[in-house]
């Protein structure tokens, strides 16, 4: 008998716990534990139906930003927008063992020949040394 009510008080504060977490107001929260603790069958199935979804975190290089010079959305913290080439900050030149024994060649998808920078996506221009990476063509253009 006890094993069943220490249960229900535990998951009633996992209840509690979440509901806090998942942004409900702490009366809500409270009423949504008392529920549960005292319905556990029905209170627990409607909660876990009902929850808001957890808030996701966007880290600031996730978020899309626009670009000045021609409206494009771009990610990440480039020096130069991926694709019209326009400057937003100042470059860094990239220090790494691939830049100074000179490994990296013009058929790398994920690193720019010329600085060394790591991009993820296929950008006409290198986000960093505003070089030429692919040629602009209307497929290219489209594709952006």
């Amino acid at each position: 008998m006890w094993w069943g009510l220490l249960i229900a008080l535990l998951v009633a504060i996992w209840v509690y716990r979440d509901s806090i977490d998942r942004g409900r107001s702490a009366g809500s929260a409270m009423g949504w534990a008392i529920g549960t603790f005292l319905l556990l069958i029905l209170f627990l199935p409607l909660h876990l139906i009902t929850r808001p979804r957890k808030p996701q975190v966007i880290s600031p290089l996730e978020t899309p930003r626009l670009c000045p010079h021609c409206g494009k959305y771009h990610t990440g913290d480039p020096a130069f927008c991926p694709n019209c080439g326009g400057q937003l900050r100042q470059p860094v030149r990239p220090q790494g063992p691939a830049v100074a024994a000179g490994m990296l060649s013009a058929g790398d998808a994920q690193f720019c020949p010329y600085c060394g920078y790591h991009y993820e996506d296929r950008p006409i221009f290198c986000p960093n040394c505003d070089r030429q990476l692919r040629e602009r063509t209307l497929d290219n253009l489209l594709k952006s």
